[in-house]
């Protein structure tokens, strides 16, 4: 299975029907090493016709909120976002007056892309260097590499001798990424120019494209790039005090 599938869980049901009690008791759960521990309470959809299933973190309290009368199966959805790992979807059902826990067993598989980060101590503006990232198999793409450069460099790749604009502050930051039909990424960003205001130097202007630029140019489907804040090209680049434009994915894919 996959980020974002939807599936069905099948409850089995003996030769004479029996009340099932079917709902959003079942849990997508992790294995750490020693045990499976719970990340997301998976919800059946209900309460109209297009009522779509979804995945709810776990809390501390985890509970069963709701019963659905009947036999399986029922439609679930597993989050949109999840690391490589081993993973369960754990769900109990009553069958007349007995409890039965029904278990799935999956692994996400891990694949690599990079983000491009500046080697501390070259004179700015630098070539960034591809930084590996182990992400979801399903989640290559454009969208997840910008979505981790956004979170800056680790710990462990700080001491490397990897810096950015990008940090921990910048995680999450990321509106929406769009390509269009020709090959134009439209990457539209939280306002996060209050957070690294000293990009807007020349210098520093031409770090964050570059590493931006390249971490995009790493995809050959990418022709040009324009980048936005929340939905406004001019807000971005009057921040860098330039105009609007659009930048050839060409000019990262070739050496400085």
């Amino acid at each position: 299975m996959a980020p974002g599938q939807e599936f069905d869980l099948s409850v089995p049901v003996k030769t004479t029907p029996e009340e099932i009690m079917r709902g959003v008791d079942s849990y997508l759960e992790c294995w750490d090493g020693s045990d499976w521990s719970p990340r997301y309470m998976l919800q059946v959809g209900h309460g109209s016709s297009d009522a779509k299933p979804m995945a709810i973190i776990a809390g501390d309290n985890i509970r069963p909120l709701l019963g659905l009368g009947g036999p399986g199966p029922e439609t679930l959805v597993l989050p949109d976002k999840i690391p490589p790992g081993w993973y369960r979807i754990r769900k109990q059902v009553h069958v007349g007056t007995a409890q039965q826990t029904l278990t799935a067993v999956f692994e996400v598989k891990a694949s690599v892309l990079h983000v491009f980060y500046t080697p501390a101590g070259d004179p700015l503006p630098a070539t960034p260097r591809a930084v590996p990232r182990q992400v979801a198999a399903d989640s290559v793409g454009p969208r997840t590499a910008l979505e981790e450069l956004l979170k800056g460099p680790t710990d462990q790749e700080r001491s490397a001798g990897y810096f950015s604009w990008f940090s921990r502050q910048t995680a999450g930051m990321l509106n929406s990424f769009t390509l269009t039909a020709d090959g134009r990424a439209i990457v539209d960003f939280k306002d996060f120019s209050a957070i690294i205001p000293n990009a807007s130097t020349s210098a520093g202007m031409a770090q964050l494209y570059r590493e931006l630029g390249h971490t995009l140019a790493q995809f050959p489907e990418i022709s040009e790039i324009q980048y936005r804040f929340d939905g406004s090209c001019p807000k971005f680049y009057e921040w860098l005090q330039s105009e609007c434009q659009v930048i050839p994915a060409a000019r990262y894919r070739t050496a400085p």
